[in-house]
């Protein structure tokens, strides 16, 4: 199979970036929401972990085992 359409290594670092920068601003908006209110942080954790931290995973893996473009 040829990874000719594959993503570069310097997408996936911004990919990386972009997730871990994800990440952290989910956890602050937890913690400033948590002084206000409850009610939505089931949805913050499960949609901007998942998301966020999905991403950073996935973009790291791929990153760790060289399989990009």
């Amino acid at each position: 199979m040829s990874r000719r359409f594959a993503p570069s290594r310097r997408e996936y670092m911004i990919r990386l970036i972009v997730g871990l920068s994800g990440v952290a601003l989910t956890i602050g908006a937890a913690l400033y929401l948590r002084a206000t209110s409850e009610a939505h942080l089931g949805e913050l954790w499960i949609f901007g972990l998942g998301f966020f931290g999905g991403t950073a995973i996935w973009s790291g893996w791929k990153i760790w085992n060289g399989d990009h473009g």
